[in-house]
């Protein structure tokens, strides 16, 4: 089945929304705040496939992560 193109921008539009979310409520879980130093690397962050960038936001420490995505 083929969706029309315009279901298909809204769905990828949701998702990437989606994912937005996961990344923030995740770092706000680890972290307790989405201060403006982690949320400026959200975007960075959503570059990445979801299964590289889970593992990198569980395991890494605040400054591993500020110091790896304000790189980017």
């Amino acid at each position: 089945m083929k969706l029309s193109p315009i279901y298909e921008e809204q769905l990828a539009k949701a998702r990437q929304e989606g994912q937005r979310t996961l990344v923030k409520d995740l770092l706000i879980s680890r972290f307790g705040v989405l201060d403006e130093q982690l949320g400026a690397i959200v975007e960075a962050v959503l570059v990445l496939p979801s299964k590289e960038f889970m593992p990198i936001l569980l395991n890494l420490s605040r400054e591993e992560l500020l110091a790896r995505f304000n790189r980017e």
